[in-house]
């Protein structure tokens, strides 16, 4: 046999049966030559049928076509139905005999047809779903099982069709197999196709299911590749963006160590450094903010240079008041640069004294409030320390230079982590304390050094 199928589908013949189809010894040829072959022994068949009509030879040498002859005998019996019924039957009976013979022939005409046909749709089939060492589904597995009943259906028919041209013209007249035979194993080749035809139907609906789910498994492929990708492309663009921000720049790396401490020695060393509320302050002076205040400031080129710059430089904001204390013009300069003209300084026009004081401050805090926003963008950014002046005499020391710079060193000790400070003023507060302690007195007060100017 030339597939596993068919093998399968020989086992389940009688052993009789499976002696009538010899599968070693015999060189196989191929299966197109084989059916072609088959299909043209047919056609020979066919054709001698519609030729000779099935007829045979008197011992005078006379031709007598058997199925006109039979036409003539039925004529004959119907003219004469009673004085001759029984010697004419036994003659319609003897020709009823061979034009069996006729009739079982094309039974199995019609058998040999439908089983090329089933032999050629299984070869496909086999080659379609089954290729070497592949495993098998469910579906497949039933699909196979049927192929296999089909073709033994198929050689059920092939066996019979063999034992009947095996005998005698004779023979076959008075054989038990009749065309109803035949057409009954025909029958059932085609109720076995039927079946398998089902049942590929439910093996390819199996493959598109897997199809779906192997398509669905690469949409979530690609889609998880695109998240990544586009992950990727959000941290290339933020380190693009982080290379144009000011390069963070540390001086001393041992001072910028952190120790963490109790809250009650934190809150002292921060009083003893300075006793002034630069917080409160910020505070008060952003309560009369406005959504967008000093956005013209920030749009300014100079502006968005010096908080891009990566060097140390010195931002210059302040106010010049015109004659009679009604036009004021704000400007700012940077390293002793000319001043610019402020295009705020048009909108400000009629402010008196205190309006300017207020409006400056207003715009300090602005100030502050945007560079700490920005800084909060940066990682490992420098903090932003801030101080408002003042000249009022309740509050001596917000106009007092060392006091000023106590407040500022206050503000670059602290850390982002509330138990965190700078380690250089811890140590300088626990030494005094230790020196104080000796003597029962407080610790001597942070000395700063200030040069007048000029």
């Amino acid at each position: 046999m030339t597939t596993s199928h068919w093998a399968r589908a020989l086992s389940a013949l009688p052993d009789k049966d499976q002696r009538m189809f010899p599968t070693s010894g015999i060189a196989s040829p191929p299966v197109s030559q084989t059916l072609t072959d088959i299909i043209t022994a047919i056609e020979m068949q066919r054709d001698r049928c519609k030729r000779h009509k099935w007829s045979t030879t008197t011992i005078g040498g006379k031709e007598i076509i058997i199925r006109d002859f039979a036409s003539v005998v039925d004529i004959v019996v119907s003219y004469d139905p009673v004085h001759a019924a029984l010697p004419w039957a036994g003659v319609r009976f003897v020709l009823q005999l061979f034009l069996n013979g006729i009739e079982t022939f094309g039974a199995i005409v019609e058998g040999l047809e439908t089983s090329v046909r089933v032999i050629a749709r299984g070869r496909i089939l086999e080659g379609s779903y089954y290729q070497k060492n592949s495993a098998l589904s469910e579906a497949r597995q039933a699909l196979q099982d049927e192929i296999v009943k089909c073709y033994t259906a198929v050689l059920k028919f092939l066996s019979l069709a063999r034992k009947y041209y095996q005998c005698s013209r004779t023979k076959r007249a008075v054989t038990f197999m009749s065309k109803d035979d035949f057409r009954h194993c025909t029958k059932d080749i085609k109720s076995a196709e039927q079946q398998f035809l089902i049942q590929e139907g439910l093996a390819d609906s199996e493959d598109l299911g897997n199809i779906e789910t192997h398509v669905l498994h690469i949409i979530l492929i690609a889609t998880s590749t695109a998240d990544q990708v586009n992950d990727m492309k959000a941290k290339l663009e933020k380190a693009l963006l982080d290379l144009d921000k000011p390069v963070t720049r540390v001086v001393d790396q041992v001072s910028d160590l952190h120790r963490a401490l109790k809250d009650n020695e934190r809150d002292q060393t921060l009083s003893w450094i300075s006793a002034v509320p630069a917080q409160k302050h910020l505070r008060k002076a952003s309560t009369s903010l406005m959504p967008g205040s000093a956005e013209w400031l920030f749009r300014h080129p100079e502006f968005q240079a010096w908080s891009n710059s990566s060097s140390s430089e010195v931002l210059w904001l302040h106010g010049t008041r015109g004659f009679n204390y009604d036009i004021p013009k704000f400007s700012y300069q940077i390293d002793k640069k000319p001043a610019a003209e402020s295009p705020r300084s048009r909108e400000s026009a009629q402010l008196g004294t205190n309006d300017v004081s207020t409006y400056l401050i207003q715009t300090s805090a602005a100030v502050v409030q945007h560079s700490c926003l920005q800084a909060s963008k940066v990682q490992h950014s420098l903090p932003i320390v801030h101080f408002f002046c003042s000249r009022n005499p309740a509050e001596p020391e917000r106009g007092d230079a060392g006091e000023i710079l106590r407040s500022l060193i206050k503000q670059l000790s602290l850390s982002a982590r509330n138990d965190l400070m700078r380690t250089p003023v811890i140590e300088e507060y626990r030494k005094r304390l230790q020196e104080a302690n000796y003597y029962g007195e407080g610790p001597a007060a942070l000395s700063v050094s200030v040069w007048p100017s000029g």
